[in-house]
């Protein structure tokens, strides 16, 4: 007969919430398993595809403000960058054997093929022999693509931000083709082929995320099984923590995996750490409840009582841990930092997921079947509690939890165990003194420690250790400015004037712009740039500084003048140099010299149509069609946020 629990009202809450899971145990697993199939395919299958790593600025903050001013002015900018690199063997230059062509060739090939097939929205690459392709080609520009000595090269991909996972995961295919098909294959003098930016940090990270996880499974279960294997010492009751484990991650991730689909930002390192949580704190909930089950089923206790006896006893233990642990990284979304808000996010899920599921779960599996789990070893049945007569119709259990004994000196071995002896030990003055100057000391070891952290704003911190990009943008950085795959964008706007063409503006976003070339230092000095229409520094190209005049930019502005004006260009300025010159030496035309300087284009006569053209291309790229801002890209030669580029 059913034993009623002792000191139990009747229609107590665990109980009531027992005899309810009781008649529908079946409908509850049945609701898990069809949670978990849907939530498993629409949401934790694509999670780390899903998973990003951008950095958006926090609310109100400096580069906030400035984001969305520029945004108001040129719209957001919805591209990115990525760097494929090219290294030749030392002793060789890159151009042996054809070896950029063929680089460059294959490439080209790989990306329109994408195009073609619908599988890339927009693209544009840039390069040495793409800028030499161009008409009219643009030799200056061409030779900024190629290192010192001709040893290394590097082509500039730009596609849109939005797509960036798309994008990095055909380019990891492409790095690898180039390797095969040319390097090993062709035997072309190339010593390293690689690619950097933002797109192929981003599915490295889920690359080693996954990695991360399945290494973290392969080690951690089998210990964690173990431990429960010897606690338990039942190989049934071992099923039951895998099952809540196995739903608890499938329906967390899940979870996760339909917040990024909706929108939200979810960080690379968020799985990982969801993952390590919910392996901890799932077999340790099932270990709870699964050991208080089998004490009361071996002192005699049917399935039942026992389930009760284990959330009467367990489940508030569950519940204050986990409630106090999703509070404590409910710290995390005070963060203004979406990638810092998504581990908390993902983290306090797991925690709750757990607590349900093994609150759920594990009473219903054991009443579902409580002839698997609910069978005693012999030992055990040999040490059943025994049930006292309290009179003729009631039966109880016996109140203590150890067999019965007439024999003294059980009891008294009992009692003077080693964990009676430790208990008592523990909770006594000397313990307590001791343990107050253990933290104590420890606590001021700490402190000290703490105060004198270095602080790194480094992204190569983030990326995967032995990352291919990391090695690329160290590699480039030795050739190249680093920072081309995520310039600065400054936006400069007329104070007292609503135009560009101010004298006053001209002349002060013009020397602002000389100012801040003073601020490279280091490598900077040697591959940083900045760009802009009224200005441009850049030792790669041969271009210490130009200024370009505002009177000549104004003349060359389609905006202001006809879009026939460079055609016009050639004959306008011949007859100016014929009348004004008295040596009739029109040749080197002097008063297009700064344009053209800044356009990468010899100022001879027949240059100045092309000139002119691509000075209209400068122009609509770095002001706004009405002309009342400008905006200049600033490229340190540091990894973009990286410490040196944050630094600058």
């Amino acid at each position: 007969l059913p034993v009623k629990p002792l000191n139990m009202p009747d229609k107590c809450l665990v109980a009531t919430y027992v005899a309810w899971l009781h008649r529908w145990k079946r409908c509850v697993l049945l609701a898990w398993s069809v949670i978990a199939i849907l939530l498993g395919y629409f949401g934790a299958v694509p999670l780390l595809g899903l998973c990003k790593n951008e950095f958006t600025p926090p609310v109100g903050s400096p580069s906030q403000i400035a984001q969305q001013e520029l945004s108001k002015y040129f719209g957001v900018n919805p591209n990115t960058s990525e760097v494929l690199y090219f290294e030749a063997l030392p002793g060789h230059s890159i151009f042996d054997k054809d070896a950029l062509l063929s680089l460059s060739d294959t490439t080209e090939k790989f990306l329109q093929g994408h195009l073609e097939e619908g599988l890339f929205e927009a693209l544009s690459l840039n390069g040495y022999y793409p800028s030499r392709q161009l008409a009219p080609p643009l030799d200056a520009e061409a030779s900024s693509f190629v290192g010192a000595d001709n040893t290394s090269s590097f082509l500039l991909l730009t596609f849109p931000k939005k797509d960036s996972r798309k994008y990095g995961r055909a380019l990891q295919d492409l790095i690898r083709q180039l390797k095969d098909s040319l390097v090993v294959q062709e035997g072309l003098p190339v010593a390293f082929v690689g690619g950097g930016g933002t797109a192929l940090v981003a599915v490295e990270a889920a690359d080693a995320a996954k990695t991360s996880i399945e290494l973290m499974d392969s080690i951690s279960l089998p210990i964690a099984f173990l431990v429960l294997a010897v606690s338990l010492r039942s190989a049934r009751l071992l099923l039951v923590p895998f099952i809540t484990l196995f739903v608890g991650v499938v329906t967390a991730f899940g979870i996760v995996g339909v917040l990024a689909l909706l929108g939200l930002l979810i960080s690379s390192a968020a799985p990982p750490v969801m993952m390590s949580m919910l392996l901890a704190i799932s077999i340790d909930y099932a270990l709870f409840l699964l050991s208080r089950f089998q004490e009361e089923i071996e002192g005699d206790a049917n399935a039942e009582t026992a389930v009760i006896k284990s959330l009467q006893h367990s489940g508030h233990t569950i519940c204050g841990s986990g409630f106090t642990l999703a509070f404590c990284f409910l710290s995390l979304l005070f963060f203004p930092i979406q990638l810092m808000q998504s581990i908390g996010i993902g983290v306090i899920l797991s925690i709750l997921v757990a607590m349900a599921v093994n609150l759920t779960i594990v009473p219903a599996c054991l009443l579902l079947l409580p002839c698997l789990f609910a069978k005693r070893s012999d030992v055990s049945a040999q040490h059943a509690r025994p049930l006292v007569a309290v009179d003729a119709a009631t039966t109880v259990e016996a109140t203590s939890r150890y067999p019965a004994s007439n024999n003294p000196s059980e009891s008294c071995d009992r009692d003077n165990g080693v964990w009676d002896r430790l208990g008592k030990y523990a909770t006594s003055w000397p313990a307590l003194a001791g343990v107050l100057v253990l933290l104590l000391l420890l606590g001021t070891l700490g402190l000290t420690k703490f105060s004198h952290l270095e602080k790194s704003m480094d992204t190569f911190l983030m990326t995967p250790r032995s990352a291919v990009s990391t090695e690329t943008m160290q590699r480039f950085g030795q050739s190249f400015s680093q920072g081309q795959t995520g310039p600065y964008r400054m936006l400069l706007l007329p104070r007292h004037s609503d135009t560009i063409y101010n004298p006053g503006f001209w002349q002060n976003a013009s020397t602002l712009l000389g100012d801040i070339v003073q601020l490279f230092d280091e490598d900077s000095k040697l591959h940083g740039t900045v760009s802009s229409v009224m200005y441009e520094y850049n030792l790669d190209r041969s271009q210490a500084g130009h200024v370009v005049p505002l009177s000549i930019a104004s003349y060359l502005d389609p905006a202001r003048h006809d879009d026939g004006i460079c055609k016009a260009l050639p004959e306008s300025f011949r007859s100016a140099c014929f009348k004004y010159n008295d040596t009739k030496d029109c040749k080197d035309l002097a008063p297009l010299a700064p344009i053209a300087a800044l356009l990468k284009l010899p100022p001879g006569y027949h240059d100045i149509v092309r000139t002119c053209e691509a000075f209209h291309l400068a122009l609509n790229a770095g002001a706004t069609q009405a002309r009342t801002a400008l905006v200049a890209s600033l490229v340190p030669s540091a990894v973009p946020a990286s410490h040196g580029a944050v630094t600058w």
